[in-house]
């Protein structure tokens, strides 16, 4: 991010003539890797048709439903249409369940912290500030500064000491409603912020509940049966997607209306960020783990 700002400062199209550099420089490391053949025994079992075709993780997501593994048709427009058939059946079955339902609003919620930070941070800073754009990225390296911080020690510590005393799956709830409540309490001091000093601050606290994701996805594990988390994770990956979708042009016209109005109201997508944040923790702060519970 620093490295941006400062060929921002020469000239615009430098960063992005950085970034394509960078890329063209993977092609050869990417072929340098060799796949690694395992050698197997004569005698080894192998696996037969009704295990690799079993219910597990891996099975193939776009088998149709209610019938058996078959090889799917070729034919793109049935593909997806056993694909988005599967996907819904998926998707019925897991909001059936209403600590699972929770869990799924929670990723809906999460893209809100990205476009958040990539779409509004940037352009709000220089307007709020008067600070050109180049000066204005260096936020996001301490935002990416304050997410290596909390993802390397904070939380890894902290589960571990809690750990001792609470079951797993309470402080997977308990990580990701605190998380939810960090990034409430960030948004509302982003917005509120009347000085650049409080703003930096605010940033810290805004980027340290980045870690709700995680959470949620731990929790989520827990939750669903072992034998279809790849295909929960599969739905978790659509539900992010439609929480994109619905919360980037909602926080560009709350931003555009914060300018028209001017004042506090510049602050317009971080308060309503923060009402979000607000209602996640309160939702995912009931999410129960039956057997655990029980357990603990």
């Amino acid at each position: 991010m620093p490295v941006a700002s400062l060929l921002m400062e020469r000239s615009i199209l430098l960063p992005f003539v950085f970034a394509l550099l960078t890329l063209g420089a993977c092609f050869p490391v990417l072929a340098a890797v060799r796949g690694v053949v395992w050698k197997q025994e004569e005698d080894s079992h192998r696996p037969s048709r009704e295990e690799e075709d079993g219910d597990g993780a891996t099975a193939g997501l776009l088998n149709e439903v209610g019938e058996e593994h078959t090889i799917l048709p070729k034919r793109t427009a049935t593909t997806l249409t056993n694909a988005f058939r599967y996907l819904r059946y998926e998707f019925f079955q897991a909001i059936s369940d209403t600590n699972i339902l929770l869990v799924l609003l929670g990723h809906f919620i999460c893209p809100v912290r990205q476009e958040l930070v990539f779409q509004i941070l940037i352009p709000y800073t220089s307007k709020r500030f008067f600070l050109p754009i180049s000066k204005s990225g260096l936020l996001l390296s301490i935002v990416a500064s304050t997410n290596l911080l909390i993802f390397l020690f904070v939380l890894p510590s902290l589960t571990r000491f809690l750990r001792r005393s609470l079951p797993s799956s309470h402080v997977d709830t308990l990580t990701a409603s605190y998380s939810s409540l960090i990034l409430a309490f960030g948004c509302l001091a982003i917005g509120l912020s009347a000085v650049f000093p409080l703003l930096l601050v605010s940033t810290v606290v805004f980027a340290a509940g980045f870690g709700i994701r995680l959470g949620l996805l731990s929790l989520l594990t827990s939750l669903v049966d072992p034998a279809k988390v790849g295909r929960v994770y599969t739905l978790v990956t659509v539900v992010e997607g439609a929480g994109e979708m619905v919360s980037a042009p909602v926080l560009q016209r709350l931003w555009a209306w914060g300018l028209e109005n001017g004042g506090i109201w510049r602050g317009a997508p971080w308060i309503s960020g923060a009402v979000v944040y607000a209602a996640g923790w309160w939702w995912i702060g009931r999410v129960r783990v039956k057997a655990e519970w029980r357990e603990g």
